[in-house]
């Protein structure tokens, strides 16, 4: 049983989707890239700043497997992989940017989750991305009007990634008519798009705790309660 419809799907067996999974590997790039960034930091790199880089990492594993060996459990590793990713990412993007503490982050987790699955369940499994889009869009759009001082930068990346995602829910969408043109379809450009949205929420979480955590004192965000992990 195939897990997957991509245009380059020729069977359920290995390396029978080797573009699309070729496209996978961007995500590995991201991570790579992230950890390469955070490796050696002074002061020690907190575990919630090495969070997203490790998850951009297992979202490529997890690609690269159910591209190029489709079924049921590959495609649902895949699946679960991007939304830990996504979940995570939001409560970690609270707690960096206005210094939420860690139980009430976390509480938002179940509460986003829950409006994903109901989005789905209302637009449709054909909706794919469109709770991270807003999730990414409303983030960005609270840092840039109500962030703390020095965020407002954050916010515009984030709805930078929001822009990159929007184009490759767009070029999913075309995948179908296009395949019949292009036999490669649109994915592995979609997934190259994915790849980068992972790395600028990766990014920018790295540089609001280098902005913060190279100060004098280190684990305090402007307003002085203290940041740690």
């Amino acid at each position: 049983m195939y897990g997957d419809t991509y245009c380059d799907r020729v069977a359920a067996d290995l390396g029978n989707n080797p573009i699309t999974g070729l496209g996978s590997t961007a995500f590995l790039v991201a991570a790579t890239v992230l950890i390469w960034m955070v490796a050696g930091q002074r002061p020690p790199v907190p575990p919630s700043v090495w969070l997203l880089p490790a998850l951009a990492g297992v979202v490529g594993i997890c690609g690269v497997a159910v591209h190029l060996f489709a079924s049921p459990v590959t495609a649902a590793l895949d699946s679960i992989a991007i939304h830990l990713f996504v979940v995570t990412a939001v409560v970690i993007v609270l707690r960096w940017m206005w210094a939420v503490p860690w139980r009430w982050a976390w509480l938002v987790a179940p509460g986003y989750a829950v409006f994903a699955i109901g989005l789905r369940s209302t637009a449709g499994a054909s909706s794919g991305f469109l709770p991270a889009l807003i999730g990414l869009v409303a983030l960005g759009l609270a840092l840039r009007v109500g962030g703390p001082d020095g965020a407002e930068r954050f916010g515009a990346w984030l709805l930078g990634a929001g822009g990159l995602l929007a184009i490759s829910m767009a070029l999913h969408t075309v995948d179908g008519p296009l395949c019949r043109r292009l036999p490669i379809g649109a994915p592995f450009l979609s997934h190259c798009l994915n790849a980068t949205v992972l790395f600028i929420v990766g990014y920018t979480v790295i540089r609001r705790w280098q902005t913060i955590g190279t100060r004098p004192a280190p684990d305090r965000p402007p307003g002085g309660s203290r940041l740690v992990g």
